[in-house]
């Protein structure tokens, strides 16, 4: 499980769980800097989804060739068993952040079972879908050329905004807030216009030969 972390040091014990705490600065600047909030990685526990003030699970995406409407299903049932164990374990106020490309009304539903699971629980629920090119993963996170947030609360808008405030002003790249449903639409019209990006120029490649 990723979480957004609020505490200062490099490396803490949840329970079994070691996990490692990540600057957003990037590498560079990490290097004899005092530590500042980042980002906590390592097994998920309750201890680190108490502790976290931001929510990333990460779970295995299909790979393309299973990405059957069968396989699309069990990943959304498996979207409704995490968001089941965060409410278990959250305490306090809470963002829960999906990065994935989900069918829109994904966040939506993962903060219906949240309420469902713990009818108590302080959870705001967002989307900030990824655009990353395979290979060059790790630099777009760094030097992303947008950062897309959905929300429907301005306090969920303004943890995200925090977290990403490093990286805005080292790269100028926009950031930019809508609702949950269009940040979920947003990743699909990405990836949809890449593909018509590809098709297009394998067209011309077939033309020209």
């Amino acid at each position: 499980g990723v979480g957004f972390d609020g505490f200062e040091g490099i490396e803490h014990d949840a329970g079994d769980d070691k996990q490692q705490q990540y600057d957003s600065t990037g590498p560079e600047e990490q290097r004899g800097a005092p530590q500042r909030p980042g980002l906590v990685i390592g097994a998920f526990s309750d201890a680190a989804e108490h502790e976290a003030d931001g929510k990333r699970r990460a779970r295995p995406a299909a790979a393309l060739e299973h990405r059957t409407e069968r396989a699309q299903r069990e990943q959304h049932a498996e979207a409704g068993d995490v968001a089941r164990d965060i409410a278990r374990a959250v305490s306090g106020f809470t963002v829960v952040v999906t990065k994935s490309t989900v069918p829109v009304g994904t966040g939506d539903d993962v903060e219906r079972i949240i309420r469902e699971t713990n009818a108590t629980a302080d959870v705001a629920v967002a989307s900030n879908p990824e655009f990353l090119k395979e290979g060059t993963a790790i630099e777009d996170a760094y030097k992303p050329d947008r950062i897309v947030v959905g929300v429907e609360s301005e306090r969920a808008a303004k943890l995200l905004r925090e977290i990403y405030e490093p990286i805005v002003k080292k790269t100028g790249c926009p950031f930019l807030v809508m609702n949950i449903a269009s940040a979920e639409l947003t990743k699909h019209a990405s990836n949809s216009f890449l593909a018509m990006k590809i098709s297009y120029i394998n067209a011309v490649s077939r033309v020209c030969e």
